[in-house]
């Protein structure tokens, strides 16, 4: 086994096939919505969360 710098020619491609660019960028867009749709759902949540706190606080204030 050398263990030298090796060229350009001795490499071997990962992906030969051009078709997969393209199903990496549509593997890509679907994480992307997916990330999209998890992130939307957090601000949502979050947002309900903060409505509960300070709609309690108001309630509670109002009855002392």
């Amino acid at each position: 086994m050398k263990h030298g710098k090796v060229g350009p020619d001795e490499l071997e491609r990962e992906n030969p096939e051009p078709d997969s660019t393209i199903e990496r960028r549509n593997v890509l867009k679907s994480g992307l919505a997916t990330t999209v749709v998890f992130a939307g759902g957090a601000v949502i949540s979050a947002i309900s969360c903060l409505q509960r706190v300070f709609s309690s606080s108001d309630d509670t204030s109002e009855s002392s």
